[in-house]
C-alpha cells in the first residue's frame, strides 16, 4: 500500500504538477512504511515545491543520513540553494552529486541561471537571453 501512495505521489508531483496532493499522497505512505529513501526525498521535493525549503531540506537532511551517497538528493538540495539565491552551496551540492555519480548533474541549473523556471509553476525571474 505505502508503494501504491508512493506512486501516486511522484505522478501528482511530476505529471499532474501538484505538489499539495503529491504531499499528501506521499505523507500517508510515510506513515505507513516510515524510512522508505524514495518516499522521503519525493516529500522534500514537493515541500520545495510548496515553498516549505526549511521542511523539503529536513527530508533530504534525513535522506543523506540513510544514504550519503544518494547524488539524486545532494543536486535535489542544490535546487533548493539555488532558489535561495544561494549559488555557491548550490555549486557545492552539484559538485558533491557529480563527484558521486559523474555526468548526473543535468540543466536545471543552468535554466536557473537563464532566468527559466526550475519547476513548472514558477514564472520566468528574467527574460531568457
Amino acid at each position: 500500500m505505502a508503494v501504491s501512495y508512493r506512486e501516486l505521489g511522484r505522478k501528482y508531483q511530476f505529471m499532474d504538477n501538484n505538489p499539495l496532493h503529491a504531499k499528501k499522497s506521499l505523507t500517508l505512505a510515510d506513515s505507513i512504511r516510515p524510512n522508505d529513501i524514495e518516499t522521503l526525498e519525493l516529500l522534500g521535493i514537493a515541500n520545495c515545491a510548496l515553498s516549505k525549503f526549511d521542511e523539503g531540506k529536513a527530508f533530504y537532511n534525513r535522506v543523506l543520513k540513510m544514504d550519503p551517497n544518494r547524488a539524486s538528493t545532494y543536486f535535489n538540495f542544490s535546487l533548493v540553494f539555488a532558489k535561495e539565491g544561494k549559488f555557491d552551496l548550490c555549486q557545492q551540492y552539484l559538485d558533491k552529486a557529480n563527484s558521486i555519480k559523474p555526468g548526473f548533474v543535468n540543466t536545471y541549473l543552468e535554466r536557473h541561471k537563464k532566468g527559466l523556471p526550475i519547476y513548472p509553476q514558477e514564472r520566468p525571474t528574467q527574460a531568457p537571453k
